[in-house]
C-alpha cells in the first residue's frame, strides 16, 4: 500500500511539472521588477539543434521609460545565442560572394562548406559578420555548391522601445559570446538633448532573445549587474552622462527574476566518486577524495558517509544544488588498524534526504550512489622529502637560504640522514629521528655562493633511511620519493640596503640622540657608498659637519653606523626617523636602500604629547598607562620616561619634576 501511495505522489509531481512548463511563476518578485519569462522551462522534445526563446520583460508601469540595456549569462554546454540557420548557395559566375539571410552572424559561429569539405576562415573565405557577406578567396567551378551553417542574431527588440513605433529610437542587439556563456548588453534608447516630447510608458518586453540548444541538461538564464531601467529625469539631464534617473537596476536582487532551462527528464539524482591509494602504511593517515554530483533536477539535501568495511571513517551532511558537486578531502586514520590481509574496502555512500523538493527522499538512480575502493595495508619503512623551498633565482656571494621539510610516512620510527647538494658538492647535512605519525622535521640551512659563476645550479636533498633497530637493514620500501630538486639561478648584482635603523622613543631638547644604522652589501662586488640619516626629511648634520656617513662593505658583509643627533634648536615634535643608503652604479634594487624606524620624541623631560611644556595633559596621559609594561594594552612608550619598559611612580616622580615647565 505504502508503495503504490508512493507511486501516486510521483506521478502526480509528474503532472504538476509537466503543466507548469512555460509558465510565468514571478510571485517572489518585487516591483518593479525585470523578468526571464518564462522563469522556468522543462522540455525534453527541445533536443540539440532547436530553437528556444525567452523574453525579457518589465512589469514597471510608469510612463518615463527613456532607456534600458541587459547582460544575460547562460550556459554554452547547453545553450548557444543565436538562431541556427542554414544557407545553400550555386555558384553560376562572377563574383563569388552570397548574402546570409540571417544577419548579424554570432561571430565564430559559421560553418563554411565547399561541394561538401570544410572551408578555412582568411585561407579560403571572408566573412562580415555584422553585414552578413560571405566571399570566397578563390573562383570555384560553375555548378559548385556552397552551404554556410550559422548562428543568426537572436536578440529582437519587444514593444517597449522600437524603431517601428518610435523613429527617434535607437535599438542596439548586442553580442553573444558562446565562449563564456554571454549576451552583452543590448540597449535601447530615445535620442535628444533636451526633454524628450515622447518617451514610453511600461509594462513590456524589452527583447526576445533566441537560443540554439547544443547540449542535454540545465542552464540558469541569469540576468547580469549590467541590466538597467532608465528614465528621463528633468533635473539631471539626459542618458549618456553620468547623471540619470535609474527607475531599476540589477543590484537589487529582489527587483529580478531569472530564468531556468532544463531538457532532460526531471529526476533526483546524486552520484559519488571515490579515489583512494591502492595501497597505505598501517599507523599513517590514508588520504582520499571524494566527489558528490548532483545530476539531477532539483537541489538535494545529502548526508555522505565514508567506511571502512562497516566502521565510519567520517561523514557531512549538506545541500547540493542541481547542476553543482561537492569535493571532500578526508584521510583515514589506521592507527592500531591490522595490516592486510585481507584488504579493506573503503565505501562511500551518499543518501538523500527528505526535503521540500523531494518530499519522499528519493534518489532515481541508487546505483551511483556509492562507490568503493580496496585498500591494502602494510607495514613499511618509508621517508620521504616532501618539500624543497629556495628562492629561484639568487645574487652570486650572497648566502642562499634552504629549508627542507622530511616526513616519516612509514609504519616504523626511523634514523634519517638528510643531505643538500649543489650538483655534487655537499651544502650541509643532518641527521636526526623521525617517529612514526606521520611526523616531520625541517631542516633551514644556508648555501655559499661565493666563488660561484653566475650560472644555473641543480640543488638536490636526498634523505637516507639509516639502519636501526626497527630497521635492521636501513631499508626505504619507497626511495622514489627520498629525493627532491630545485634549479636556482645565480646572478651578478650590485646591491646595497639599510637593513635596520634603531633610535630611542625619546630624545632631549638641545642633547644629543643616538641612532644605529645597519647597512648591508647584498650584491655579488665590493661597494663604497654614503649613509644619510634623517628626522622627517631633514638630514642630520654630524660633529664633522657633513651629513653623511662612507662606508665600503666587501660582497654579504655588512656594519652598523652610530649617527649623533644634535637636537640643538630642533622644535619640541614627534619626528620621523630614517636612513638612506646612496645608489651604487649599476644599482637597479632601490626599494631596500631606504629604512624607516619609527618616531622620536623630541622635547623636555616629562612632556609626553609633544607640546614642548609639561602639565595637565601629560599627566592624564601618564595616569591612562600607568602599571602597564610592554605589550599591555594600555602601554604608552612615551610615557616610560626613564626607559625602564614599566611606567610607574618613578616614571610620575621625573615628570613632576618639570611640571608647569615648557620650552
Amino acid at each position: 500500500m505504502k508503495k503504490n501511495l508512493l507511486w501516486i505522489f510521483l506521478i502526480i509531481s509528474l503532472i504538476l511539472c509537466i503543466f507548469s512548463v512555460n509558465i510565468n511563476v514571478g510571485s517572489a518578485v518585487e516591483y518593479p521588477a525585470i523578468m526571464v519569462i518564462p522563469e522556468s522551462t522543462w522540455n525534453e522534445t527541445l533536443t540539440p539543434g532547436m530553437n528556444y526563446t525567452v523574453s525579457i520583460y518589465t512589469n514597471y508601469t510608469g510612463d518615463d521609460v527613456w532607456s534600458y540595456q541587459f547582460t544575460l549569462y547562460y550556459d554554452p554546454n547547453v545553450l548557444h545565442g543565436g538562431i541556427n540557420y542554414t544557407d545553400t548557395w550555386i555558384y553560376t559566375s562572377g563574383p563569388p560572394f552570397w548574402w546570409t539571410t540571417l544577419k548579424p552572424i554570432v561571430p565564430d559561429s559559421e560553418k563554411v562548406y565547399v561541394n561538401g569539405s570544410l572551408q578555412t576562415r582568411d585561407e579560403d573565405y571572408q566573412i562580415s559578420y555584422q553585414g552578413g557577406l560571405i566571399q570566397l578567396n578563390y573562383v570555384p567551378a560553375p555548378g559548385t555548391k556552397v552551404k554556410m551553417i550559422y548562428l543568426g542574431d537572436g536578440v529582437v527588440h519587444g514593444d517597449l522601445i522600437t524603431t517601428d513605433e518610435y523613429p527617434e529610437a535607437t535599438n542596439v542587439t548586442g553580442t553573444f559570446n558562446n565562449t563564456i556563456g554571454k549576451l552583452e548588453t543590448p540597449a535601447a534608447w530615445f535620442y535628444y538633448a533636451t526633454k524628450p516630447p515622447v518617451t514610453t510608458s511600461g509594462p513590456g518586453t524589452l527583447a526576445n532573445v533566441t537560443f540554439t540548444v547544443v547540449g542535454l541538461g540545465f542552464s540558469d538564464i541569469t540576468i547580469g549587474p549590467e541590466t538597467k531601467l532608465i528614465g528621463w529625469d528633468p533635473l539631471a539631464g539626459p542618458p549618456g552622462g553620468d547623471e540619470y534617473n535609474i527607475i531599476w537596476a540589477a543590484d537589487e536582487p529582489d527587483h529580478i527574476q531569472h530564468g531556468f532551462f532544463c531538457n532532460i527528464p526531471q529526476s533526483h539524482d546524486v552520484a559519488v566518486s571515490l579515489v583512494a591509494p591502492s595501497t597505505a602504511a598501517v599507523d599513517q593517515s590514508v588520504p582520499f577524495d571524494v566527489t558528490v554530483v548532483n545530476e539531477g533536477t532539483y537541489d538535494e539535501n545529502v548526508i555522505l558517509t565514508v567506511y571502512y568495511d562497516t566502521t565510519v571513517i567520517n561523514s557531512s551532511t549538506f545541500v547540493l544544488e542541481k547542476g553543482s558537486s561537492k569535493p571532500f578531502s578526508w584521510s583515514w586514520d589506521t592507527s592500531g588498524v591490522a595490516p592486510s590481509p585481507p584488504s579493506y574496502t573503503i565505501n562511500a555512500t551518499a543518501t538523500v534526504l527528505v526535503s521540500g523538493e523531494n518530499p519522499a527522499g528519493v534518489d532515481d538512480d541508487p546505483a551511483d550512489n556509492t562507490d568503493t575502493q580496496s585498500v591494502n595495508l602494510q607495514r613499511v619503512h618509508d621517508v620521504a622529502v616532501v618539500s624543497l623551498d629556495a628562492p629561484d633565482t639568487a645574487t652570486v656571494e650572497q648566502p642562499v637560504p634552504i629549508d627542507v621539510t622530511v616526513v616519516n610516512e612509514g609504519s616504523y620510527d626511523e634514523e634519517v640522514t638528510l643531505t643538500v647538494y649543489n650538483d655534487t658538492t655537499v651544502i650541509d647535512s643532518t641527521s636526526f629521528s623521525l617517529a612514526k605519525g606521520p611526523t616531520s622535521n625541517t631542516f633551514s640551512c644556508s648555501w655559499d655562493t661565493s666563488g660561484l659563476d653566475p650560472d644555473t645550479y641543480t640543488i638536490n636533498a636526498t634523505a637516507t633511511v639509516l639502519v636501526s633497530g626497527e630497521n635492521p637493514t636501513g631499508v626505504d620500501d619507497d626511495p622514489a620519493d627520498n629525493t627532491d630538486t630545485q634549479y636556482i639561478t645565480l646572478k651578478e648584482v650590485n646591491d646595497v640596503a639599510v637593513v635596520s635603523v634603531t633610535a630611542p622613543p625619546r630624545g632631549n631638547v638641545n642633547d644629543n640622540v643616538l641612532i644605529d644604522v645597519e647597512v648591508k652589501n647584498k650584491g655579488s662586488f665590493t661597494e663604497t657608498f654614503n649613509v644619510t640619516t634623517y628626522y622627517n626629511e631633514t638630514a642630520i648634520v654630524l660633529p664633522n659637519g657633513k651629513n653623511y656617513t662612507t662606508v665600503t662593505l666587501a660582497p654579504a658583509e655588512s656594519t652598523t653606523i652610530l649617527f649623533t643627533w644634535n637636537t640643538t634648536g630642533v622644535s619640541p615634535s614627534f619626528y620621523t626617523i630614517k636612513a638612506k643608503a646612496s645608489k651604487v652604479p649599476g644599482e637597479t634594487n632601490l626599494f631596500d636602500n631606504t629604512c624607516v624606524d619609527g618616531t622620536v620624541l623630541v622635547t623636555i623631560p616629562g612632556d609626553v604629547d609633544g607640546d614642548g611644556a609639561v602639565g595637565t595633559s601629560d599627566l592624564i596621559a601618564l595616569n591612562e598607562a600607568y602599571g602597564s609594561k610592554l605589550e599591555d594594552s594600555n602601554w604608552d612608550v612615551y610615557c616610560d620616561l626613564n626607559g625602564d619598559d614599566k611606567i610607574d611612580a618613578s616614571d610620575l616622580f621625573d615628570l613632576s619634576k618639570n611640571y608647569g615647565k615648557s620650552i
